[in-house]
């Protein structure tokens, strides 16, 4: 069994944010509001999304998975139960994110295996049963694969960061309302911790601010159709960064 892999992709410019407000570091719980403005979080702890001011800018091209994630779901359920000898039943369904494979081996390649190097849409699936938890990767046309934490680089067989799962979905969010698109096309193409060098969170501003110290946060990158985009984070607030540095 292995984890979840994600496509590494970069993207393009840093679109002018405005002063982001930040918010108490805590776990946070609830969607973004429009892109235009600063988010109005349900409980004080979730997240902001810093403001633009104008429309998301997509960079380069990729396909992305728009549909119904029933049937990898099933599929994934189905595997899983098959591996362990057990009924579907006892599984339970934690998450199914859209994603984009870097290949063919669905981001758990196997050894001696050769893979055509070609974007593959799918889903990155996690089950739990009993307490412990599973990654299945699948693709849109009946392929899946249960990933073994060891060849899976998004977290060794465990659920998601909550902190950097809610980031996702709020990223989703955001840019959906932004390219006014339904959230189901905003396909996750890679999330990762990230040290960002001061708090500028790697898309500083002429005129900026920027107070030098190290800021841990995210770099989570989502593609709609043909283009991709990428927020950076720190355990607060979140900004649409249109071309990050390197």
């Amino acid at each position: 069994m292995a984890l979840l892999g994600a496509v590494s992709l970069s993207v393009a410019s840093c679109l002018p944010p405005e002063t982001p407000v930040p918010l108490p570091t805590a776990v946070p719980t609830s969607p973004p509001a429009d892109g235009g403005g600063e988010t109005q979080p349900s409980p004080p702890s979730t997240p902001l999304i810093a403001p633009t001011g104008e429309q998301a800018t997509p960079s380069s091209p990729e396909a992305a998975p728009t549909s119904n994630p029933s049937a990898p779901l099933q599929l994934a359920v189905d595997l899983l139960a098959a591996e362990l000898g057990i009924s579907p039943e006892g599984i339970e369904v934690i998450s199914a994110l859209p994603v984009q494979w870097n290949d063919a081996s669905l981001g758990c390649p196997q050894p001696d295996q050769a893979y055509p190097p070609v974007i593959t849409p799918g889903y990155l699936i996690t089950l739990s049963v009993a307490g412990e938890t599973y990654n299945v990767h699948t693709d849109l046309s009946g392929l899946a694969v249960v990933c073994e934490a060891d060849q899976d680089p998004i977290g060794s067989g465990t659920v998601p960061d909550p902190i950097v799962a809610e980031f996702i979905a709020q990223a989703r969010a955001d840019l959906a309302h932004r390219l006014n698109v339904p959230v189901d096309q905003v396909v996750l193409v890679r999330s990762e911790a990230v040290d960002w060098p001061d708090s500028s969170l790697g898309c500083a501003q002429p005129g900026e601010e920027v107070v030098q110290a190290v800021t841990a946060g995210y770099r989570i990158v989502l593609a709609v159709g043909e283009a991709f985009y990428e927020y950076h984070t720190d355990q607060q607030r979140m900004i649409l960064c249109e071309t990050p540095p390197g």
